[in-house]
């Protein structure tokens, strides 16, 4: 015998473990996709481009860095280093964005590095959260096209720290007179 409070409780639990329970603000609503193929790998991508870029284990990393991004490179991330320990080459390209989204990518890339050598191939403009993703790979295996441009964040927050321990140390030494 289900009371209210049982039923409620019930559909709420069934409603969370549903497909469609939990959706991100930048997943698009979209009809549940079929069934993958026996033979694929998991988080293979699907178009023809993407197939060729994936056999040739080549990963992109264009435009801003965001969860959706940051999902999308680590799915290919462990899928390449789960098919084989063959180096995986990521190529960047990226104003930045996703500070949080930046550090996931960063830390995938040292994780299947362990697995998987990763080489870093930075192009274009490579800024903020891409040159923190750039920087993941081993210093050996980082490389950069002739016109790729670097921009790199000063730790102001870090000099200005510096800078207040130093104050107050020579403010500590000073001997006040009283007047």
């Amino acid at each position: 015998m289900n009371t209210d409070t049982e039923q409620c409780a019930e559909t709420a639990m069934t409603g969370l473990f549903s497909r469609n329970a939990i959706r991100l603000d930048d997943e698009p609503e979209t009809p549940e996709t079929p069934e993958k193929e026996e033979g694929k790998a998991s988080g293979a991508p699907q178009g023809e481009l993407e197939h060729k870029l994936f056999k040739q284990r080549k990963v992109l990393i264009f435009g801003g860095i965001n969860d959706k991004v940051a999902r999308d490179v680590t799915g290919r991330l462990l899928a390449l280093a789960g098919e084989s320990d063959k180096p995986i080459d990521v190529y960047v390209n990226s104003p930045g964005g996703h500070v949080e989204s930046g550090d996931t990518i960063h830390d995938m890339i040292r994780f299947v590095d362990s697995v998987a050598p990763v080489n870093m191939i930075g192009t274009g403009w490579v800024a903020s959260a891409g040159a923190l993703i750039f920087a993941a790979g081993h210093k050996d295996r980082r490389f950069c096209l002739p016109n790729t441009r670097f921009l790199l964040h000063q730790p102001w927050a870090v000099c200005a720290a510096r800078r207040l321990i130093l104050i107050s140390k020579r403010v500590k030494s000073l001997k006040c007179v009283n007047a």
